[in-house]
């Protein structure tokens, strides 16, 4: 085949596929100043990375999936927000930019639900919230993800959503 021809082939994005292709590079532990988080980080070769933070109570608190260029942020406080990377050259050094869309790119956030729900080796449990956050935008506002967090929903929380409802509930006074 010529590299004429292989230059002209059609690329067919097939976000299922890829999400089969997910696998954990790396499970770390950040010790924070006052709080300890742990990083979970999936990959794909280089096509695709699905990364979150875990608080020391187990609450996912953030995640970032990136393919083909394309990312989707999303965390309690801001819900979900889309942007596109692009790599920079500059004095031959090669560096990473992000800029955010102005306004959430739907479809994006479909395609990485896509990669989601396919991406078996991600936890269930972890899986099945992660998508949940994208579908919903869930964030700290929404009184279902809140008592989610709550033990039976009546109790304290626990750990970093504990600091959060007790900054809102100061406001709210």
């Amino acid at each position: 085949m010529s590299s004429a021809r292989s230059e002209k082939e059609i690329f067919y994005f097939c976000p299922e596929s890829l999400g089969c292709q997910i696998k954990e590079v790396s499970f770390e532990t950040l010790e924070l100043e006052r709080e300890q988080l742990s990083e979970r980080r999936f990959k794909a070769s280089k096509k695709a990375e699905i990364v979150y933070w875990i608080d020391e109570y187990s609450n996912i608190i953030k995640q970032q999936l990136s393919f083909y260029g394309q990312r989707i942020d999303w965390d309690l406080l801001k819900g979900i927000r889309t942007g596109l990377v692009f790599e920079e050259e500059s004095d031959g050094q090669v560096s990473k930019k992000f800029y955010y869309d102005s306004k959430i790119n739907f479809w994006a956030v479909e395609q990485g639900i896509g990669i989601l729900k396919s991406s078996v080796r991600i936890p269930e449990k972890d899986r099945f919230f992660l998508i949940q956050c994208l579908e919903g935008n869930l964030t700290i506002k929404h009184k279902e993800l809140c008592e989610k967090h709550f033990e039976g929903g009546k109790k304290e929380a626990k750990g970093w959503l504990q600091k959060v409802s007790d900054w809102l509930s100061e406001l709210t006074k």
